[in-house]
């Protein structure tokens, strides 16, 4: 055979390529049966491997939140942001590792200049950004998140870092290296999570939302919708220097077109404007939508 292909002008790897070709096809008409279900096994192998793969990166924030080491909290984020007026946002990846710069979302909240400062506090040697005036303004965090010196830099330059907000008890990541970083700052939690957040980040200081003296002294007010979502989470009314409001939510109001596709998936992806609630927790994750629309 391979004579013959030889004088027909075949190179002998044509001739052993078309040869394993014909011993293929002729398998595949014997085993038809046995072919498909080798298929199936190899695709079934591989989406169970990136299914394990994809699991153990999402969960290494869980790891890495009783870690005290800033740099290994660092993630690739996109540059900070003025959304409104005195409030800054800065987006994140889920992990060093994700490139998905838009999965996670810091709010930065200067308190309008009309609200009175308290007596300023020094903040911890760690920010190396210099004070620009004898009396800064307070700024409030929402759900904190480890970035590389410019970022906290410019967060630094903002003003004074004295509370630190989480919405619910999956935003625990960088809560304790924040803690570390601005010891002072009072750390601000939904009530029926305090336990959870105080036994995942060793942190005994963390103090309710609901009628917080800190929250009232800066017009912060708070909707509580713990008993109507799960995680139990509560929203944030920021009050801003144009007479207007943002609020801001957890992880009940997500932006499902910054998704990658295994995420789309396993949220059953609406499809629809973003920032949205993703059909999952709207079908499994709310217990009371009456309260929920309420606040939306």
């Amino acid at each position: 055979e391979k004579e013959r292909m030889r004088r027909r002008g075949f190179s002998p790897l044509v001739a052993s390529i078309q040869g394993l070709a014909r011993r293929a096809k002729a398998s595949w008409k014997r085993d038809k049966v046995k072919w498909i279900a080798a298929g199936l096994g190899v695709l079934s192998f591989s989406f169970t491997g990136y299914s394990v793969f994809w699991t153990l990166k999402h969960l290494s924030p869980l790891v890495r939140v009783q870690n005290p080491i800033w740099e290994d909290h660092v993630v690739p984020s996109e540059p900070l942001t003025e959304v409104a007026p005195g409030l800054f946002q800065v987006q994140a990846s889920i992990n060093p590792y994700s490139s998905i710069k838009r999965f996670r979302n810091m709010y930065i909240y200067q308190v309008p200049s009309n609200i009175p400062n308290t007596p300023n506090i020094p903040n911890t040697p760690a920010q190396t950004a210099p004070l620009t005036s004898p009396s800064r303004r307070k700024i409030v965090i929402y759900n904190p998140i480890a970035c590389d010196s410019t970022t906290m830099g410019r967060i630094h330059a903002l003003g004074e870092t004295d509370t630190i907000l989480v919405s619910n008890n999956r935003q625990l990541t960088d809560v304790r290296v924040y803690h570390d970083r601005y010891p002072n700052a009072t750390i601000i939690g939904p009530a029926t999570g305090i336990g959870i957040i105080q036994t995942e980040t060793h942190l005994m200081s963390v103090t309710p939302a609901e009628g917080n003296d800190r929250l009232r002294e800066y017009n912060i007010k708070v909707s509580n919708i713990e008993s109507a979502v799960f995680p139990s989470e509560v929203v944030y009314e920021f009050p801003l220097e144009n007479n207007t409001a943002a609020v801001i939510f957890g992880d009940l109001v997500v932006n499902s077109n910054e998704m990658n596709w295994a995420t789309r998936v396993n949220s059953f992806y609406t499809g629809g404007t973003s920032p949205d609630i993703p059909n999952f927790v709207r079908w499994f994750l709310i217990s009371n939508k009456p309260l929920v629309k309420s606040v939306l």
